[in-house]
């Protein structure tokens, strides 16, 4: 990995640490309990649970995860502090570590082609079958109750809810967040549910 994108990784991840210890800060210390309790039920599109969310994040819990709010803040800004005095340090180590991972990749996919031409026709047949097979079902079957289910529970509530409202097990929470986000294309339902 070059120098400078090893630089931009550094900094997008110290900018998007900061960002986060900032937007917690705000939204701990910028409302009390009550109204932060009111906050997150209208972000997760459940109003109706006002009471459950009290009864699970109690005033002393609040407490509790502002201090963690404000430790974390704290040990942000400290992470900070060091970043930009080891910064070159950091980015040739970052670098070399990238370099390594990328090599290891690329060799660990080079040993799962096959090497004879007969393998590797067979092992693009079988891609392409599964790639037609799943064109297919996404086209012409039509949605189950499984389906239905996580898309009107989970997915069309935006990925915060399907990150942390698991009333059911049927909640695959990293794929309820990913059709969250594939249901913002402009692309019938059906289709941005079984993309992923």
């Amino acid at each position: 990995m070059s120098q400078f994108k090893s630089k931009l990784l550094l900094d997008l991840t110290a900018v998007v640490l900061v960002m986060i210890s900032l937007l917690s800060l705000y939204l701990l210390f910028s409302k009390d309990y009550k109204g932060f309790i009111s906050w997150f039920v209208q972000a997760v599109h459940k109003p109706h649970l006002q009471q459950k969310a009290s009864a699970f994040l109690s005033t002393q819990q609040f407490s509790l995860l502002r201090m963690v709010a404000l430790l974390f803040s704290l040990f942000c800004f400290m992470l900070l502090l060091y970043y930009f005095k080891k910064r070159e340090q950091l980015v040739q180590l970052t670098a070399k570590l990238a370099g390594q991972v990328l090599f290891a990749t690329v060799t660990f996919l080079k040993d799962l082609v096959p090497e004879k031409p007969l393998q590797k026709t067979i092992l693009l047949a079988l891609l392409l079958f599964y790639l037609l097979r799943s064109i297919v079902t996404i086209i012409y079957y039509p949605i189950d109750f499984d389906e239905a289910d996580t898309y009107m529970l989970f997915s069309s509530q935006g990925p915060l809810v399907s990150a942390t409202f698991y009333p059911l097990p049927n909640n695959h929470i990293l794929f309820s967040i990913i059709t969250s986000i594939t249901s913002l294309l402009p692309v019938d339902p059906v289709y941005t549910l079984r993309l992923p």
